[in-house]
């Protein structure tokens, strides 16, 4: 999905924080190249903890914020969590896209899970 590599989190920690010392604002893409970040290096409970802290910002996540934290559970492998947040995505009135749709139906393929997108869906 991006091309972070393992350790970029702290990186992008530090350049978070040489912004906050500088005054300039994050707005909602650099906060989904975080979130995109630590779910590419294993770190989905931290990634979906700064979605839910968005709104302090004055922020709201939108199709690419969602898609991270899916991604990130199919890279666990984790199914029926990824399909809570697509159904989560759907509740908050966030459209998913293209991307979305693929990552999910190519997770429930890799894993077998024809059952559980049948019966949650």
């Amino acid at each position: 999905m991006g091309n972070s590599q393992v350790g970029d989190s702290d990186i992008s920690g530090r350049l978070y924080e040489e912004m906050l010392k500088n005054q300039v604002k994050a707005d909602i893409l650099t906060h989904n190249a975080s979130i995109l970040g630590l779910c590419e290096e294993g770190k989905a409970k931290k990634a979906a903890y700064l979605v839910k802290e968005l709104d302090k910002e004055n922020l709201v996540p939108n199709a690419a914020s969602f898609s991270a934290l899916i991604y990130g559970q199919c890279m666990k492998k984790n199914s029926g969590r990824a399909l809570h947040i697509y159904q989560s995505m759907i509740r908050s009135g966030c459209n998913p896209n293209e991307h979305t749709f693929n990552m999910l139906i190519s997770n429930f393929c890799k894993n077998e899970d024809y059952l559980l997108s049948r019966d949650e869906g």
